[in-house]
């Protein structure tokens, strides 16, 4: 049973007590480690975060908290849909947080700087000293000649020499809101970025770049609490804060990007300064610190397939396809990802025909009633579209 398919409170329940005792420990071991590396490299650390760059005919999509193993669910859609993905690797700034990472993550990082204090971990814009804000970011990279597009727009730009920047996807504000619960809406947030990049590549863009700010920690149950006293410090949230003054500190500190005088205060392992937090960022943790980079172009010849339609009679499931390609096969699994074993498939693979329709017979009564998925599969057995239905359903 997995999270996903939960269906009563003492399933979650249950789930999350196995999840937290198997995957709590292993994090919190591998952070302190990553901790450990950190702070003996800082200023190496620090060497290693790199900015992001305006570039011609390319459209940047800032995605808010794209953790990097969410990233391989996107190249694997993306790549679903005869898209050419390459997945890279950035290191985020200290703290990993969007008011601190976002200007890295954009084309207007340039006309940053760190202010006096670190209070808020925003930058401030070098002309003005205003702090930097979502909207600041986008009137700086406007000024210096980036298109600037809506979260719905996909117009390429007339003049695209300095390229583009949008931003979709909510998963970090859903993380923050709904701690666990996150997971439910992790496969949907996928998809809308992935719809994102392929209209952006429909309307012209030769390439889409998709950068984030963060990554995160998410564990059931909540993280162990951290004790931090609030007056050594000026801003105290659940993976980091600001030290105040000279103050010092139980816990490890790290220099603020924007400015090495001002220090960060940073939980151990996966601690948190905040009791019962499930979702957190701002740390130091593989999690929250590799942050993923796809560079996505069009590919050769896309073959596009989409299920339109699925009808039961009886042990007989119809599906109707709409494709430009030949040579597709349906296949019942119960996972799309990867066919059931030998022996205990729901029905073998089927071509398409040239009306792109195909029906298969489920032979064993036992599947009744039991949950699947239609999968179209192209002539090298990769998965192009796929649809989830119940065997034997009325219609």
């Amino acid at each position: 049973m997995s999270v996903n398919h939960a269906k009563l409170p003492s399933d979650n329940a249950l789930i999350s007590k196995v999840v937290r005792a198997l995957y709590a420990p292993w994090l919190d071991k591998s952070a302190r480690k990553f901790q450990e590396l950190a702070k003996q490299g800082e200023a190496e650390y620090r060497n290693l975060v790199t900015s992001v760059n305006a570039e011609p005919d390319t459209c940047i999509v800032f995605a808010d908290g794209l953790r990097f193993d969410v990233a391989g669910m996107l190249q694997e859609r993306l790549e679903q849909r005869g898209l050419r993905v390459k997945l890279n690797h950035r290191i985020a700034p200290l703290p990993t947080v969007t008011a601190t990472a976002k200007p890295i993550a954009s084309p207007a990082h340039s006309a940053c700087e760190g202010g006096a204090s670190a209070e808020d971990f925003n930058p401030v814009l070098s002309v003005s000293k205003q702090s930097v804000s979502a909207s600041r970011l986008r009137d700086e990279m406007a000024r210096q000649g980036v298109e600037v597009l809506d979260q719905d727009e996909t117009t390429l730009a007339a003049k695209a020499d300095k390229g583009g920047w949008t931003e979709i996807g909510r998963l970090d504000e859903m993380g923050h809101s709904l701690g666990v619960s996150l997971v439910r809406h992790i496969d949907v947030e996928v998809e809308a970025i992935a719809d994102r990049v392929a209209a952006l590549l429909g309307t012209g863009w030769a390439r889409v770049r998709v950068v984030t700010d963060h990554g995160w920690l998410l564990v059931p149950g909540g993280m162990p609490k951290v004790e931090l006293p609030a007056h050594l410090v000026a801003t105290k949230w659940a993976r980091c804060a600001s030290v105040r003054g000279d103050s010092t500190t139980a816990v490890p500190t790290f220099a603020w990007y924007w400015n090495v005088h001002a220090r960060i205060a940073s939980p151990p392992g996966i601690g948190s300064f905040i009791i019962n937090t499930e979702y957190a960022h701002g740390g130091v943790s593989l999690q929250e610190c590799v942050v993923p980079e796809l560079l996505v172009q069009r590919g050769e010849v896309a073959e596009k397939a989409k299920i339109t339609e699925i009808t039961w009679r009886g042990m007989r499931c119809r599906v109707v396809v709409e494709t430009n390609a030949d040579g597709l096969r349906l296949e019942l699994r119960r996972n799309w990802k990867q066919p059931d074993p030998e022996g205990q498939r729901i029905t073998a693979v089927k071509e398409l025909g040239s009306n792109g329709q195909a029906s298969l017979a489920v032979e064993r009564d036992e599947y009744e009633g039991t949950a699947a998925m239609a999968v179209i599969l192209d002539g090298a057995g990769r998965v192009i579209d796929y649809q989830a239905t119940t065997i034997g359903e009325e219609q």
